[in-house]
């Protein structure tokens, strides 16, 4: 199969799979927002936000470094380094988790008291750091499966983790346990999608009889590679995480709610262009291996050109209906949230484009 038609099979299965994903999503957010107040919404999201930031120093470029060699290890055949690779980040990763999240437990009241200025927020902090935990075996399949250009098994993590988070929220949020049962939830989710992901890689890669070698060219490899990733990490995180953090802190969790219902649907703009760029991270990886530098430059642009065709239609629609998009999806108490949904979807427009590009 050529490189064209694996990348738009590729980015077809992605986008098509990634708009379950975003269903569920929506279908969670509008569930939360209808039945928690706006400030017990924008809680569970501030929380979010708050674990986001130590995701940096959980991943720590490793599972991009991951995406990057193991299609170079596959055009060698060399199955032994892939395990090693992923065993190694597994253990690197795992063990960062823990020690991030130990200072969470430790000073959730303080936290509380001072930052998210209601003690609501102990248990949602608690569980969702449990669940940052639980994320790292998440995030090391989709990157094994996106560096094994496998894109239905990486695609169908993310709706499942999703489905599993908004069955388990309605259960518990029925039961009468509000903002808890979100995060509960969210924790479940994560475990039982990690469960998939870990048993759909068994079924396509010979973990059991591949033999592991941790050493000092694994681990030169993989740091080589992720280091530079770090440094680009530390301002998207920032800036990602940035907004949420910002508003909790000299605002109001209310205007965190208004602001969290903004967000999706602006990043749902960009939603067909992500699709593209997950395809091409490995395939660019693969290509630049085999030395085909040409191919890599015609599918840039081949990519930029389509991305603006697909983008600006949609941003255009978001962009002069705010207000209907938001009253359909999730009821007039977040109109407020009308200006940012505008701001936000013109920014993703151009962040979408840099996407391909980085």
């Amino acid at each position: 199969m050529s490189y064209t038609k694996r990348a738009v099979k590729g980015s077809a299965v992605i986008f098509t799979i990634s708009l379950v994903s975003i269903a569920l999503g929506f279908f969670l957010r509008t569930f939360l927002a209808r039945n928690l107040s706006v400030a017990e919404f924008g809680l569970i999201y501030s929380v979010l936000a708050f674990m986001g930031i130590f995701s940096l120093f959980r991943d720590m470029g490793l599972n991009q470094a991951l995406i990057k060699y193991i299609p170079e290890f596959v055009v060698k055949n060399d199955m032994q380094s892939i395990k090693s690779s992923v065993v190694f980040v597994f253990l690197v990763q795992f063990c960062a988790a823990v020690l991030a999240m130990v200072p969470v437990f430790v000073f959730s009241e303080f936290l509380a008291q001072n930052f998210f200025k209601t003690q609501l927020s102990i248990p949602v902090l608690q569980f969702l750091a449990l669940t940052f935990i639980a994320s790292v075996l998440f995030h090391l399949m989709q990157a094994f499966f996106q560096g094994s250009q496998n894109m239905k098994f990486y695609a169908v993590l993310e709706p499942a983790r999703m489905a599993f988070v908004l069955a388990t929220s309605v259960i518990f949020i029925s039961l009468g346990m509000g903002v808890y049962g979100a995060s509960i939830g969210y924790f479940i989710g994560i475990v039982l999608a990690s469960f998939i992901g870990g048993f759909l890689a068994l079924r396509t890669f010979p973990f059991f009889s591949t033999k592991t070698r941790i050493d000092t060219k694994i681990a030169k490899h993989l740091f080589g590679f992720a280091f530079p990733v770090i440094l680009a990490g530390v301002v998207s995180i920032s800036t990602g995480y940035a907004d949420t953090l910002l508003l909790t802190l000299f605002r109001t969790l209310e205007e965190v709610g208004y602001y969290q219902v903004a967000a999706p649907i602006a990043d749902a703009a960009g939603l067909f262009v992500g699709a593209m760029s997950i395809v091409a991270f490995p395939m660019v990886s693969e290509l630049w291996a085999r030395k085909e530098k040409d191919a890599i430059s015609g599918g840039v642009h081949i990519m930029m050109k389509a991305a603006i065709l697909i983008l600006a239609p949609v941003a255009a629609i978001i962009i002069s209906s705010p207000d209907l998009i938001i009253s359909i999806l999730f009821t007039d108490k977040y109109l407020a949230g009308a200006a940012a949904l505008q701001v936000l979807t013109l920014g993703v427009v151009f962040q979408s484009l840099t996407i391909i590009l980085f």
